[in-house]
């Protein structure tokens, strides 16, 4: 990784393992998707949010989650992108950022805001993680911004959620699929999107896939030989519907038993199920406090390639790209 190199040129040698390497952006083999998908159209999905660590000026590195723009003030993620896998929180509202109005993660792209809020479901329970449900919470800006929003899909609107209608899911998350106990990898710049069909709870429940463990207030989507999935970095973005009058957010990205494997389908959070809770925060939360304004980011080059190498063997010539 190289920052805050004045325009010129460098001569660079790396000393790697035997092995795959994986590093971004866009290298021409196919990794630019999310799991079983491809690019999203520029201002496609302009609610669209990346939920990044205030202290990393690359979003491609401080990228944590995605969310979605839902009131000018206010972005609806998932819970547990806020807190470790041992409980403890630790994402707040000093140490986040969001990122609006782009598809593409890389430093001056989009709008890049602090939070000044973040207000959990009381329900969630951090100790039980994603499976014990309720996996929603909401950001607050520290300042509104003048994008087109999100709506939610309504507690009566159950047939924009029937089993088998299509949906569509974005984020920046990992693009090779992982079993279980596997880390998935290819991360990608752009953001991605896929369509995935909407599964019942009883199909998601059966034996050979979480086995009851799906509860009401979540959403189940995929296909049962898996290959289009949402995976690790797509945490708290959206699955999206047709509304008849353009898209309404159905769910929140969760969980999932790795990423595009067959018969375990992608677990969302039903938003139509926290359409109260959502609604009595956004009607209720006082004015926050602004919060500071972040420091500059660094000016400079970010250069990354991939490649696959044999052992003792040497590539020349890749173009590291100039900003």
């Amino acid at each position: 990784r190289f920052s805050n190199l004045p325009p010129g040129t460098y001569r660079v040698t790396a000393l790697l393992p035997p092995g795959r390497i994986f590093t971004t952006p866009r290298s021409g083999l196919g990794l630019e998707r999310i799991v079983g998908g491809r690019p999203a159209p520029e201002g496609a999905f302009p609610w669209m949010v990346a939920l990044l660590d205030a202290a990393e000026p690359d979003p491609f590195q401080a990228l944590s989650c995605g969310g979605s723009l839902i009131a000018p003030e206010w972005v609806v993620t998932a819970a547990h992108c806020l807190f470790d896998e041992q409980g403890e929180q630790v994402m707040s509202a000093q140490n986040l950022d969001l990122l609006l109005g782009t598809n593409r993660l890389q430093i001056g792209a989009g709008q890049r805001i602090r939070a000044a809020q973040i207000v959990l479901n009381p329900n969630y329970d951090p100790l039980r993680g994603t499976e014990g449900g309720n996996d929603i919470a909401l950001v607050r800006l520290s300042r509104p911004v003048h994008l087109p929003t999100l709506p939610l899909v309504q507690p009566n609107q159950t047939n924009l959620t029937a089993p088998g209608t299509l949906a569509t899911i974005l984020g920046w998350g990992a693009t090779f699929p992982s079993a279980p106990d596997q880390e998935p990898s290819g991360r990608t710049r752009d953001l991605q999107q896929a369509t995935v069909p909407i599964v019942s709870n009883a199909v998601c429940n059966a034996p050979q896939s979480y086995n009851g463990t799906i509860l009401d207030t979540m959403l189940c989507a995929g296909f049962p030989q898996g290959g289009v999935d949402a995976c690790k970095g797509d945490s708290g973005g959206p699955l999206i519907v047709s509304s008849g009058t353009g898209f309404a957010l159905a769910g929140i990205t969760s969980f999932g038993a790795g990423c595009a494997q067959p018969n375990f389908y992608g677990v969302y959070t039903r938003v139509s199920s926290f359409a109260g809770f959502v609604q009595s925060v956004i009607g209720s939360a006082p004015s926050p406090t602004p919060a500071p304004p972040s420091p500059p980011p660094p000016t400079g080059t970010t250069a990354s390639f991939v490649v696959n190498l044999r052992e003792g063997e040497v590539v020349a010539g890749l173009n590291f790209g100039s900003r």
